[in-house]
């Protein structure tokens, strides 16, 4: 494939559902007009989604102490700050706490992330130490180790399908593999295609020290990824069949830009695509969402029924989660000490006002799961 994508002989990946199920040819390919002002569009996320919510049952044995939260199919993980890990089943009800922090076999030193396998019933731990994953059932009995192939490292790992993981890298480079889920075996590394290489900076204001901004990032769809770099004016879905094709385009280039405007995905589904721009220069975001029926872009403001004075924020690393599986699209976290301040102020309806009513500012968390309507 050339790394200048001539947009004119691109076949589009088909998603089923965009535009009302219809069929979009290469010549109907979305492309942005990141420089365009749109008219804006307030979206509530009862209508896109169906939302259900999951109190995490609160005891002494099972208190959250952490944000890192993977939720998988049946399972809910959390990793807590002493590096142990609380399996809760699909209802919030907590099952186990696994603690094999050590130096021992079978024993990790420091979680970097979490993965579940739902259908092998098999959890994967990063040990970003030992740059290795130790394979537990879910009762936490250990089963085998994967060592990282000499030059790979990880930051997160994610369950891509029955035999194979999703790594992203640490050094960038590559910044995404397929790894082998039985010898650490690499399947492809996975590198989206740009013309030249874009390298934006920023200053760590507690440290002062200028650090290059991660420009890969991925966003699950269904059965898919979407994948993106913002060297490269396009987006790319990856399927299970380690198929890369071009998805959605961006104008004008970056490349062609003095001040740079950064187009990253957010959010998609059958009927919304989710983005954002950003000026690297005064640090401005616009929130942009393409409404596939209507074909029209908007700019977009997101919003739930049952906490409408709270924007719901859709920003990479924000409070959306990714979810791995068909139905569940995305999950979000509440701090139950919020839901309660929130509630005493009359600021919640709904099933999530129920749910406040019988908190305290101690408990764990709440998920909001994000659905795919069928």
């Amino acid at each position: 494939m050339k790394k200048t994508i001539c947009f004119s002989v691109i076949t589009l990946f088909l998603i089923t559902g965009c535009a009302g199920g219809s069929k979009q040819s290469a010549e109907e390919l979305v492309v942005i007009n990141v420089t365009k002002s749109y008219p804006k569009k307030e979206l509530k996320l009862q209508d896109i989604f169906d939302i259900e919510y999951i109190p995490l049952e609160t005891t002494d044995e099972f208190l959250c102490e952490s944000r890192l939260i993977r939720f998988v199919d049946n399972f809910i993980a959390v990793r807590n700050n002493d590096q142990s890990i609380i399996i809760f089943d699909r209802n919030g009800k907590g099952l186990r706490k696994i603690n094999h922090r050590g130096r021992g076999p079978g024993e990790y030193l420091a979680v970097g992330d979490i993965a579940i396998d739902g259908d092998n019933k098999e959890m994967f731990v990063l040990d970003v130490v030992g740059w290795r994953a130790f394979v537990y059932d879910l009762n936490g009995k250990f089963i085998r180790s994967i060592k990282f192939q000499d030059g790979y490292d990880a930051i997160k790992i994610i369950n891509f399908d029955r035999d194979h993981l999703m790594c992203m890298t640490l050094s960038g480079k590559p910044p995404c593999y397929i790894l082998s889920k039985q010898d650490g075996a690499i399947k492809e590394s996975i590198e989206v295609p740009f013309e030249k290489q874009i390298t934006i900076m920023e200053k760590d204001d507690l440290i002062g020290r200028l650090s290059e901004i991660r420009s890969f990032t991925y966003i699950p769809y269904r059965n898919n990824l979407i994948l993106s770099d913002f060297s490269s004016d396009t987006f790319f879905i990856y399927s299970p069949d380690f198929k890369m094709t071009p998805f959605l385009a961006r104008t004008p280039s970056i490349h062609s830009m003095n001040t740079k405007l950064i187009f990253l995905p957010s959010m998609f589904t059958d009927f919304y695509y989710f983005m954002e721009i950003e000026n690297y220069t005064t640090h401005a975001v616009r929130e942009i969402v393409y409404d596939c029926r209507e074909r029209a872009v908007f700019e977009c403001a997101l919003y739930n029924e049952d906490y409408p004075d709270e924007p719901f924020s859709i920003r990479p690393g924000g409070q959306l989660r990714f979810s791995y599986n068909k139905m569940t699209a995305y999950f979000a976290v509440f701090d139950s000490f919020r839901l309660v301040e929130a509630n005493q102020a009359g600021k919640l309806k709904g099933r999530l006002k129920e749910i406040a009513s019988q908190l305290d500012e101690e408990d764990n968390p709440v998920l909001m799961l994000l659905k795919h309507k069928n």
